[in-house]
């Protein structure tokens, strides 16, 4: 993995939590901890679809990515995706129409416009 996948991950990370350090220190941090992710970035996106209200650590980060990795048959918490996309949505940032209406569906929030 690049160091430049990290430090737009800071930036992610930065958007939602505030201040968030960008040491050189930290970044080998996180980079190692995700390494595992190196050819599977997507699961990197996932992990940003499960943050919760508090800041993670690496190893909390890369736990949030393996959600999506359960054995088949378990379900993936759903609602809990649909209610980030539509906190991004009403915090004014750019959410495909699709991922909206999936995520009201999953919430069961009417929208007139839908």
């Amino acid at each position: 993995m690049e160091m430049r996948v990290i430090e737009k991950l800071f930036l992610r990370l930065e958007e939602k939590y505030g201040e968030w350090d960008h040491s050189e220190q930290n970044k080998v941090v996180w980079l190692t901890e995700l390494k595992s992710f190196a050819h599977n970035l997507h699961l990197i996106k996932l992990g940003l679809i499960n943050l919760t209200d508090k800041a993670p650590t690496a190893k909390q980060f890369k736990e949030g990515c393996n959600i999506s990795l359960k054995p088949r048959g378990e379900m993936v918490d759903h609602k809990r995706w649909a209610k980030v996309i539509l906190q991004r949505h009403e915090a004014g940032k750019d959410v495909k129409p699709i991922s909206l209406r999936f995520a009201r569906e999953a919430l069961k929030v009417h929208d007139a416009r839908l």
